[in-house]
């Protein structure tokens, strides 16, 4: 009768020659970069959209701002105009955030008569432009605008 011996195997160590080859490991770095790079894409992408977000913020404060200004002024001292540019205030730039110091962002309102003789139209729009990262200049870039609009109406004397 043959006695067979099982023999413990050892894991590690000097005596185990067995590893994972190079083809192994790399199917799992081509697994692991396939995996982060849509991660990395995306958390690109959400900077991005809340840095346009913040400037739509300013933008859209500006643009109220000015607003309450043109309603504040006596019906008098609000006189038609077609469009007209005001200044951007230097605390709305301040606000813009870091990366977005390429943004140009212009303000325009018009104050029109509306049928009603009593009755005056208020627009107000702030523009900007964001230059474009990567390819492209900051002349292809879209321009993006905020629009606020109102009706005024003239008061009877008393």
């Amino acid at each position: 009768m043959r006695q067979t011996r099982m023999r413990a195997r050892r894991v590690g160590g000097n005596g185990d020659k067995r590893g994972y080859s190079l083809i192994e490991v790399m199917i799992a770095l081509l697994l692991s970069v396939a995996g982060f790079v849509p991660i990395l894409s995306l958390l690109t992408m959400s900077q991005q959209v809340g840095q346009q977000a913040q400037i739509q913020a300013v933008a859209y404060n500006v643009a109220r701002q000015q607003m309450e200004q043109l309603r504040a002024l006596d019906h008098s001292n609000r006189p038609l105009t077609a469009e007209k540019a005001f200044p951007i205030p230097d605390d709305a730039t301040a606000a813009l955030p870091l990366r977005a110091s390429a943004v140009t962002m212009t303000g325009t309102y018009a104050i029109t008569a509306t049928t009603s003789g009593t009755l005056r139209q208020i627009d107000v729009v702030v523009r900007w432009k964001s230059a474009v990262r990567g390819s492209g200049s900051a002349a292809q870039s879209p321009t993006s605008e905020v629009r606020l609009t109102t009706l005024v109406a003239q008061m009877p004397p008393f």
